[in-house]
């Protein structure tokens, strides 16, 4: 789209200035580059932070997660929630919004699963804790995993001071924990 773009724009300025059809006509095609790139901007922007956690907060945002997962996926997904009573800082809701993205989309992909539970909580020491937790297959300790999902949740956790562990066994479903600190550190 970018390159369109260029082309358009460059043969605009060397384009005949007589030929008012044909600037016109690229004039369009370089609007709708331009458009193609707002969208694709737009769409990363909303991937980097889920505009749920802005309009709704992280609790009715992993809900409203948990029933689109469901209703893409056609599986039982349960939600719970408890000891909340404020609302994490940006960084730890959007470290939680996306482990728990990342741990459904897991689900789909490779549980076999019937159902998977979401729950959310705070501890009374202050940690903030997510677990996202499987009936599916499992998985063996030493199976080899290709993605880069969960490595990139371990060092959104560590980044933020926190810690993500996963407890698997052939046939005893996968079970995603991430614990973050009361009060995280900055992001590096």
């Amino acid at each position: 789209s970018c390159t369109a773009l260029r082309m358009e724009m460059a043969w605009l300025r060397h384009a005949d200035p007589a030929d008012l059809q044909g600037r016109n006509a690229a004039a369009e095609r370089a609007d709708l580059a331009a458009q193609s790139i707002y969208q694709l901007v737009r769409g990363l922007l909303g991937r980097l932070r889920p505009q749920h956690l802005d309009t709704l907060g992280l609790v009715p945002a992993l809900q409203e997660l948990c029933d689109a997962w469901s209703r893409r996926s056609g599986l039982a997904c349960t939600f719970r929630t408890e000891g909340l009573e404020t609302e994490p800082d940006a960084a730890a809701a959007i470290a939680v919004y996306r482990v728990a993205q990342e741990g459904l989309t897991n689900v789909m992909r490779h549980a076999h699963a019937r159902r998977v539970g979401v729950r959310l909580w705070r501890a009374e020491d202050g940690t903030l804790h997510l677990s996202v937790e499987d009936d599916g297959i499992g998985m063996a300790a030493n199976e080899p995993r290709h993605g880069f999902g969960l490595l990139g949740a371990r060092e959104r956790a560590a980044s933020l001071g926190g810690a993500l562990s996963v407890d698997s066994g052939p046939g005893r479903g996968v079970a995603l924990r991430l614990v973050l600190p009361a009060v995280c550190r900055e992001a590096a």
